[in-house]
Protein backbone atom coordinates (compact mmCIF):
# COMPACT_ATOMS: atom_id res chain seq x y z
CA UNK A 1 0.00 0.00 0.00
CA UNK A 2 1.44 3.51 -0.33
CA UNK A 3 2.29 6.21 1.53
CA UNK A 4 -0.42 7.76 0.18
CA UNK A 5 -3.17 5.84 0.64
CA UNK A 6 -1.88 4.92 4.01
CA UNK A 7 -2.23 8.71 5.18
CA UNK A 8 -5.86 8.51 3.71
CA UNK A 9 -6.65 5.16 5.31
CA UNK A 10 -5.26 7.30 8.42
CA UNK A 11 -6.73 10.23 8.25
CA UNK A 12 -10.12 8.97 7.24
CA UNK A 13 -9.97 6.56 10.40
CA UNK A 14 -8.94 10.08 12.61
CA UNK A 15 -11.69 11.59 11.65
CA UNK A 16 -14.61 8.79 12.32
CA UNK A 17 -12.95 8.36 16.12
CA UNK A 18 -13.91 11.95 16.53
CA UNK A 19 -16.75 11.66 14.94
CA UNK A 20 -17.96 8.60 17.32
CA UNK A 21 -16.42 10.33 20.40
CA UNK A 22 -18.72 13.70 19.67
CA UNK A 23 -22.02 11.35 20.01
CA UNK A 24 -21.11 9.86 23.10
CA UNK A 25 -23.40 11.38 25.77
CA UNK A 26 -21.92 13.80 27.64
CA UNK A 27 -21.22 12.43 31.59
CA UNK A 28 -24.53 14.17 33.55
CA UNK A 29 -21.99 15.94 35.90
CA UNK A 30 -20.12 17.70 32.90
CA UNK A 31 -22.95 18.78 31.65
CA UNK A 32 -23.89 22.99 32.04
CA UNK A 33 -28.03 23.00 32.41
CA UNK A 34 -29.00 26.83 32.09
CA UNK A 35 -31.80 27.39 34.70
CA UNK A 36 -34.78 28.23 33.65
CA UNK A 37 -35.70 31.69 34.47
CA UNK A 38 -38.38 32.29 37.68
CA UNK A 39 -41.65 33.39 36.76
CA UNK A 40 -43.40 35.01 38.80
CA UNK A 41 -47.56 35.37 38.16
CA UNK A 42 -47.76 38.19 40.84
CA UNK A 43 -45.89 40.28 43.91
CA UNK A 44 -48.70 40.59 45.96
CA UNK A 45 -49.53 38.04 47.84
CA UNK A 46 -52.29 37.29 50.60
CA UNK A 47 -50.88 33.90 51.73
CA UNK A 48 -47.87 32.57 52.20
CA UNK A 49 -46.59 30.53 48.84
CA UNK A 50 -46.74 26.95 49.68
CA UNK A 51 -43.61 26.55 46.56
CA UNK A 52 -40.48 28.09 48.15
CA UNK A 53 -39.78 28.94 45.21
CA UNK A 54 -41.90 31.38 44.67
CA UNK A 55 -41.21 33.49 48.10
CA UNK A 56 -38.99 34.92 45.60
CA UNK A 57 -42.11 36.67 44.05
CA UNK A 58 -43.04 38.12 46.81
CA UNK A 59 -42.72 42.16 46.88
CA UNK A 60 -46.09 42.80 49.34
CA UNK A 61 -47.20 40.38 51.95
CA UNK A 62 -50.89 40.89 53.57
CA UNK A 63 -51.29 38.67 56.38
CA UNK A 64 -54.08 40.36 58.54
CA UNK A 65 -56.43 38.41 60.40
CA UNK A 66 -54.68 34.99 60.34
CA UNK A 67 -54.65 34.66 64.12
CA UNK A 68 -51.15 34.80 64.04
CA UNK A 69 -49.14 35.00 67.50
CA UNK A 70 -45.59 35.31 65.68
CA UNK A 71 -43.86 36.54 62.37
CA UNK A 72 -44.06 33.41 60.12
CA UNK A 73 -40.60 32.15 59.64
CA UNK A 74 -40.78 31.94 55.74
CA UNK A 75 -41.50 35.66 55.81
CA UNK A 76 -37.43 36.18 56.88
CA UNK A 77 -36.41 33.76 53.64
CA UNK A 78 -38.68 36.41 51.41
CA UNK A 79 -35.64 38.35 50.29
CA UNK A 80 -37.46 40.42 47.54
CA UNK A 81 -40.29 41.88 50.37
CA UNK A 82 -40.57 45.30 50.13
CA UNK A 83 -43.77 45.92 52.32
CA UNK A 84 -44.77 43.85 55.29
CA UNK A 85 -49.15 43.78 56.89
CA UNK A 86 -49.21 41.77 60.16
CA UNK A 87 -52.27 43.40 61.37
CA UNK A 88 -55.25 42.14 63.52
CA UNK A 89 -53.19 39.50 64.39
CA UNK A 90 -52.54 37.72 68.24
CA UNK A 91 -48.39 39.33 67.98
CA UNK A 92 -47.70 40.73 71.12
CA UNK A 93 -44.04 41.31 70.75
CA UNK A 94 -42.00 41.78 67.13
CA UNK A 95 -38.74 39.18 67.60
CA UNK A 96 -35.08 40.19 67.27
CA UNK A 97 -35.11 38.21 64.32
CA UNK A 98 -37.14 41.54 62.28
CA UNK A 99 -33.67 42.28 61.70
CA UNK A 100 -33.44 39.35 58.62
CA UNK A 101 -35.74 42.14 56.74
CA UNK A 102 -33.50 43.73 55.04
CA UNK A 103 -35.61 44.68 51.88
CA UNK A 104 -38.64 45.72 53.55
CA UNK A 105 -39.63 49.09 53.01
CA UNK A 106 -43.40 49.08 55.00
CA UNK A 107 -44.11 48.03 58.25
CA UNK A 108 -48.03 47.58 59.39
CA UNK A 109 -48.51 46.09 62.97
CA UNK A 110 -52.00 47.77 63.96
CA UNK A 111 -54.89 46.93 65.87
CA UNK A 112 -53.24 43.92 68.38
CA UNK A 113 -51.61 43.19 71.31
CA UNK A 114 -47.98 44.55 70.08
CA UNK A 115 -46.29 45.72 73.49
CA UNK A 116 -42.60 45.31 72.22
CA UNK A 117 -40.01 46.50 69.60
CA UNK A 118 -36.68 45.21 69.63
CA UNK A 119 -33.89 47.57 69.54
CA UNK A 120 -33.00 44.81 66.19
CA UNK A 121 -35.40 47.20 64.58
CA UNK A 122 -32.54 49.46 63.83
CA UNK A 123 -30.68 46.59 61.65
CA UNK A 124 -34.10 47.41 59.20
CA UNK A 125 -32.06 48.98 56.87
CA UNK A 126 -34.67 49.83 54.16
CA UNK A 127 -37.80 50.77 56.63
CA UNK A 128 -39.25 53.76 55.24
CA UNK A 129 -42.96 53.72 56.98
CA UNK A 130 -44.08 52.01 59.97
CA UNK A 131 -47.32 52.00 61.48
CA UNK A 132 -48.27 50.59 64.61
CA UNK A 133 -52.19 51.56 65.69
CA UNK A 134 -54.45 50.54 68.26
CA UNK A 135 -52.25 48.57 70.18
CA UNK A 136 -50.90 48.45 73.86
CA UNK A 137 -47.85 49.62 72.60
CA UNK A 138 -45.79 52.04 75.78
CA UNK A 139 -42.53 52.56 74.50
CA UNK A 140 -40.25 52.61 71.49
CA UNK A 141 -36.46 51.65 71.85
CA UNK A 142 -33.97 54.58 70.82
CA UNK A 143 -32.70 52.45 68.54
CA UNK A 144 -35.36 53.53 66.31
CA UNK A 145 -33.74 56.88 65.45
CA UNK A 146 -30.75 54.85 63.66
CA UNK A 147 -33.18 54.39 60.73
CA UNK A 148 -32.24 57.07 58.36
CA UNK A 149 -34.71 56.01 56.11
CA UNK A 150 -37.82 55.75 57.68
CA UNK A 151 -39.98 59.22 56.87
CA UNK A 152 -43.41 58.56 58.05
CA UNK A 153 -44.39 57.10 61.45
CA UNK A 154 -47.54 56.52 62.71
CA UNK A 155 -48.77 55.44 66.25
CA UNK A 156 -52.32 56.90 66.70
CA UNK A 157 -54.41 55.39 69.73
CA UNK A 158 -51.43 54.00 71.65
CA UNK A 159 -50.26 54.56 75.39
CA UNK A 160 -47.38 55.64 74.64
CA UNK A 161 -46.54 58.40 77.11
CA UNK A 162 -43.18 59.81 75.73
CA UNK A 163 -40.73 59.00 72.53
CA UNK A 164 -36.84 58.50 72.65
CA UNK A 165 -35.08 61.71 72.73
CA UNK A 166 -33.38 61.26 69.92
CA UNK A 167 -36.43 61.75 67.45
CA UNK A 168 -35.42 65.29 67.25
CA UNK A 169 -32.11 64.54 65.39
CA UNK A 170 -34.88 62.16 63.02
CA UNK A 171 -34.17 65.19 60.34
CA UNK A 172 -35.47 62.53 57.45
CA UNK A 173 -38.48 62.01 59.40
CA UNK A 174 -41.82 63.93 57.80
CA UNK A 175 -44.71 62.62 59.37
CA UNK A 176 -45.34 61.95 62.87
CA UNK A 177 -49.10 61.05 63.80
CA UNK A 178 -49.30 60.55 67.04
CA UNK A 179 -52.64 61.54 67.88
CA UNK A 180 -54.78 59.57 71.07
CA UNK A 181 -51.50 58.86 72.82
CA UNK A 182 -50.47 59.78 76.16
CA UNK A 183 -47.56 62.18 75.14
CA UNK A 184 -48.24 65.24 77.21
CA UNK A 185 -48.23 68.80 75.41
CA UNK A 186 -45.29 70.23 76.41
CA UNK A 187 -43.15 67.33 74.43
CA UNK A 188 -45.53 67.63 71.63
CA UNK A 189 -44.08 71.35 72.05
CA UNK A 190 -40.90 70.81 71.80
CA UNK A 191 -41.05 68.38 68.90
CA UNK A 192 -43.00 71.01 66.62
CA UNK A 193 -40.11 73.34 67.79
CA UNK A 194 -37.28 70.87 67.26
CA UNK A 195 -38.13 69.24 64.52
CA UNK A 196 -39.26 72.04 61.71
CA UNK A 197 -39.05 69.53 58.56
CA UNK A 198 -41.91 67.50 59.78
CA UNK A 199 -45.32 67.55 59.91
CA UNK A 200 -46.93 66.52 63.40
CA UNK A 201 -50.63 65.15 64.46
CA UNK A 202 -51.44 65.42 67.96
CA UNK A 203 -54.10 65.06 69.87
CA UNK A 204 -55.90 65.03 72.71
CA UNK A 205 -54.35 61.60 75.26
CA UNK A 206 -56.54 59.20 75.90
CA UNK A 207 -57.21 57.66 79.32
Amino acid sequence: MSNIIKSTVAILMVSLYSLLQCSYPVPAEKQVIAEKPLLCADSIWYEIPTDTQQWACVKQLFLGMKKLKKIPDAVYEMKNLTYLDISLNNIDSLPPEIARLKTVRGLDVNYGPLKYIPPEIAQMNALEELGILYTPLETLPDEICQLDKLWYMHFNDTPIKTLPPCIKNMKHLKQLIITNTKIDTAEFRVLKREMPGCRIWYGTSRG
